[in-house]
């Protein structure tokens, strides 16, 4: 495949439109089989709103990663595009590039464009301590010549939907509760935690053909109504009347009467500032089909999907009027009925009531769900249920993308909740629900060292050094005054502690109390010396040499079967593999019996569980809090089976220079790995057969890497392309 540049981008947006930042850093990612191909140099070009070229850039320099913006910086909503091309390093047999795609970027409105305004909710009178109906804004306009080009800058307190439509145009945006002020925290959670009514903020901003502009922004002359969502909860689900959507049919067009609609009124302006978001906006990015429609023992109608999932079911029904349809979520099946324990106060409940006058095609806007299983009660027996016709949809999965721009608005919502309560520790969940909760700040070892750990993992991966240095002060704050500390410098030792949380011998309802007590490292638990050995906590050879062997007859005392919680379990793997005992972990990774991973996958898990047993051998759900089955915390063993099995992993921050170094075990005879990086893509496949082992393996333009065969001291450099490997000597007993 020739060489070519596949991907520009602007910071860590998917889409570059409306961002904070006025000199975005570009980045790009190459494309092609070519052979120790490195970058020399590279040149840029920039458009302006015209699309005549305005400048061009030319540097002698490799890098392709998080370059400064070149030009002068962009003012308030300006656009521009860019194209790159880069040159090989020789260029008599290194080729440029092409250039690549006209790639554009805008940037927002400035926070100056928001000052005065404030959000409007409706003027109707509620109960701010029930649930919020959603409500229906709208506001009718008249435009003064031809568009051409239009943004809607638009947020809300709560979950919105925006629609615009029409000559005479109209806008118009429906508002749930969502997390604003909808009901959240443990022991049936609270209402109102950040605010008590649902409202709407917006500036839509209309460029038009002779170059003038028009504004549309909320204020006390748009006009409000309820419509056919009744309700709309993040945990007890959405409620949908088909007999009220025809007093709202066309309701946010310009040619609908909004005469009979209430007024609205303005809220209390927000106190922090406005920021456009780093991560990707949540999309719907797959369509799951209905694998299996069944009866359940007492003769309730199930469906299964096959696949745990987080989503929200789409329904296409027609029957009599007022019929009412319940959908109930679960995530497993208990003695063949859904086992909504796991829910604790959460309905988990979709309601529609039929209208009789159409066939509906009805799916929830404001609330989603956790689940494999869903009941539905009161379907039209003359409809039977068509498994074409039920289908789930389900939000992106952070491990399998590129999570860069995700982890960084989540890091400045992180700051943002330490600076708002002057303090250097890390809020336990973000955004803050101190009232719902009971509290927000606890300094808490694991959970705490996020602020440290997390940069420096997105960091390797990513190799951006900007979104590091963002993130000094959070670590530094944390390390320097946040921890509750001894006068040793130690953990102070009354301090409240998760410890290893849902080690799988804690008590069911007690999951802190765990085998490696909250402040207590001894001579037998798992996790205590895992976490030595991977931080390299020992004095001398010695000491790690007995840990080692302390760690190993622990895991083999254990039958291998795992005996850590959160804390331990990311550790241990690493520390095994780090000492020459990876064949312990396989044996662990292997294992069926609980706990362990592959017991969930024996009881048709599909995900990853949160306790090791939350489905007990018996086919019942653990008695214990804490049971979801679909958690990320015990999935930390990908990053070992990736780096591990697959034998990728960063050598140099952002895999400028990879390190290929797999090692086979637990009678695995072949693995692939594909890892789509920031300079593109990096894929290894091996194999074992009566000739030795065997590797090839692709790296991407304007990268290296460094192979280390199993069993071998020394690694060897190679540059980009593909390249095999051999070695008729391997043995799998080699290793240990």
């Amino acid at each position: 495949m020739a060489l070519s540049i596949s991907r520009v981008t602007f910071e860590h947006h998917r889409t570059a439109l409306g961002i904070a930042e006025a000199e975005p850093r570009i980045s790009w990612r190459f494309d092609g089989n070519v052979s120790d191909w490195e970058q020399s140099a590279y040149d840029v070009e920039i458009t302006g709103a015209s699309g005549a070229v305005l400048n061009t850039f030319s540097f002698n320099s490799s890098t392709s990663l998080y370059i400064p913006w070149p030009d002068s910086p962009l003012e308030e909503a300006e656009p521009a595009a860019v194209r790159v091309r880069a040159h090989g390093l020789h260029h008599e047999r290194q080729p440029s590039t092409p250039w690549s795609d006209w790639v554009s970027v805008e940037t927002c409105i400035s926070n100056q464009s928001w000052v005065g305004m404030r959000p409007i909710t409706s003027a109707q009178r509620i109960d701010v301590n029930e649930t919020k109906r959603p409500i229906y804004f709208r506001k009718a306009f008249d435009l003064p010549d031809k568009v051409a080009s239009a943004r809607l800058y638009i947020t809300a307190l709560g979950i919105y939907e925006a629609e615009i439509n029409g000559n005479r145009s109209a806008i118009g945006a429906v508002v749930g509760e969502g997390w604003y002020a909808g009901r959240m925290g443990f022991g049936g959670g609270q209402r109102n935690v950040h605010g008590n009514y649902a409202g709407l903020l917006l500036q839509l901003v209309v460029t038009m053909e002779n170059r003038s502009s028009f504004k549309a922004r909320t204020d006390e002359t748009w006009k409000s109504n309820y419509g056919p969502a009744i309700r709309a909860e993040i945990y007890d689900g959405e409620e949908y009347d088909d007999r009220l959507a025809a007093s709202i049919e066309g309701w946010s067009t310009g040619q609908y009467d909004s005469s009979s609609w209430y007024d609205t009124r303005l809220l209390p302006p927000l106190k922090g500032q406005l920021v456009p978001p780093d991560q990707p906006p949540v999309r719907r990015i797959e369509e799951v089909k209905l694998q299996r429609f069944f009866k359940s023992p007492s003769g309730k109608t199930l469906v299964d999907f096959g696949q745990n999932l987080v989503g929200w079911l789409r329904l296409k029904v027609d029957g009599p009027a007022n019929t009412t349809i319940k959908l109930h979520h679960a995530e497993v099946l208990e003695n063949g009925e859904l086992a909504l324990r796991p829910l604790r106060e959460a309905k988990a409940e979709d309601i529609v009531h039929l209208s009789g006058s159409r066939r509906l095609e009805w799916e929830p806007k404001f609330t989603y769900h956790g689940f494999r299983y869903a009941q539905i009660d009161g379907w039209p027996e003359e409809t039977p249920l068509d498994e074409g016709d039920a289908h789930a949809f389900g939000p992106t999965s952070n491990f399998l993308y590129d999570t860069a721009g995700f982890w960084k608005s989540w890091h400045k919502a992180v700051w943002s909740e330490m600076s708002a309560e002057d303090s250097m520790i890390p809020p336990v969940y973000v955004p803050t629900l101190p009232s719902a909760f009971g509290g927000n700040s606890m300094a808490t070892s694991v959970w705490g060292d996020v602020v440290v750990g997390n940069p420096w993992n997105i960091y390797k991966a990513f190799g951006d050094r900007g979104l590091l240095n963002d993130h000094l002060p959070q670590a530094q704050g944390w390390i320097d005054t946040g921890i509750s500390r001894n006068g040793d410098g130690l953990w102070n030792r009354s301090s409240f502690q998760f410890g290893d949380w849902l080690d799988p011998v804690a008590p069911p309802d007690k999951p802190g109390d765990a085998t490696t007590h909250t402040m207590l490292v001894s001579d037998a638990y798992l996790t205590a010396y895992a976490l030595a050995l991977e931080f390299d906590l020992l004095n001398g050879e010695k000491d790690k040499a007995n840990a080692v062997t302390i760690l190993r007859d622990i895991v083999k005392e254990n039958d291998h079967l795992m005996g850590t919680g959160f804390a331990g379990t990311p550790a241990l793997g690493f520390a095994l593999r780090r000492n020459k005992a990876t064949e312990d972990f396989y044996r662990m990774l292997l294992q069926e019996k609980v706990p362990s991973w592959l017991y969930q996958v024996v009881e048709g898990g599909t995900t990853i569980w949160e306790r090791w047993d939350s489905l007990l051998p018996n086919g019942t759900v653990n008695p214990g809090e804490m049971t979801s089955f679909n958690h990320y915390a015990f999935g930390s063993v990908a990053d070992w089976i990736h780096q591990v099995i697959g034998g990728i992993a960063p050598a140099e921050p952002g895999y400028r220079k990879v390190a290929i170094a797999p090692v086979p075990g637990g009678g695995i005879s072949h693995a692939s790995a594909v890892l789509m990086g920031p300079y593109g893509e990096i894929k290894t496949a091996w194999w074992v057969d009566g000739d030795g082992f065997h590797m090839k393996i692709k790296i991407p333009p304007n990268t290296r890497a460094e192979v280390t065969m199993p069993g071998a001291s020394k690694a060897q450099a190679v540059g980009s392309g593909s390249h095999e490997f051999h070695d008729p000597s391997y043995e799998v007993d080699t290793l240990g």
